[in-house]
This record gives C-alpha cells, sequence and structure tokens, in this order.
C-alpha cells in the first residue's frame, strides 16, 4: 500500500473572509479637525481628488472597491503621521497588502501632476 505524503500533514482551515467597516471620514470630521488629520483642508482634498479621481476610480464594485475619496484619505492619513501601512490599514478598515496597493497607486496619481505644478526655469 502506498501512503500518501499529504496524509502526514494537519489540515489547516482558510480564515474567514472579512470585510471591515470603513468610515467616512470626510463626512464624520468638521474642518479643523479634517486639517489636524489629513493635512489638508477639506477643499485642497476635494480639488485634488477631482484630479485624480479618475485614475482611481475601479470599473466595478467587484470585491467591495474602494472608493477614490477612501483611498486618497488613507494615502492622505498615511503622509501625514508617517504610521505604518498596517496601522493605516487598521485605521481606515483595509487590509495590510491593500493599504501598500493604494499608498502606491495613490501616490503615482498625484506624482502624475508634476507637470502642472512643478516648473523649473
Amino acid at each position: 500500500m502506498i501512503e500518501d505524503s499529504d496524509s502526514d500533514e494537519e489540515y489547516i482551515p482558510r480564515r474567514p473572509r472579512w470585510i471591515r467597516q470603513r468610515n467616512n471620514y470626510f463626512d464624520n470630521y468638521d474642518d479643523r479637525d479634517f486639517a489636524i488629520r489629513f493635512r489638508l483642508s477639506k477643499e485642497a482634498t476635494l480639488c485634488l481628488l477631482s484630479k485624480i479621481e479618475h485614475h482611481l476610480e475601479y470599473s466595478s464594485n467587484r470585491n467591495f472597491s474602494i472608493s477614490p475619496v477612501n483611498q486618497l484619505l488613507a494615502t492622505l492619513r498615511y503622509y501625514a503621521t508617517n504610521w505604518t501601512q498596517t496601522s493605516i490599514g487598521d485605521y481606515c478598515g483595509l487590509s495590510t497588502p491593500t493599504a501598500n496597493k493604494i499608498v502606491h497607486r495613490v501616490s503615482a496619481a498625484i506624482a502624475a501632476l508634476h507637470t502642472e505644478y512643478i516648473k523649473f526655469p
């Protein structure tokens, strides 16, 4: 009789999928508290969002996609606090890999605006 090598391995059940609750920080904070936490005013954040929103939108809402405003706020919080991406994920209701992808994605979208804002003599 041939022994199956997989039978010796202990079965580890897969962790259940957990969708975290995402807060609406844009509506929850007044102008002063928002600026303290994100280092930009609400008006400046909306202006920036209008310029990069098309880079941040997902084609569908599949898998509970993160809205462009929540992506921007997570990245601004990362810039403002210098927290780890794990902490940003916990604060914004994201997993660490998702926080990493979002920070890179939003940073690239902001960097793409360099021709509009950076002028060399």
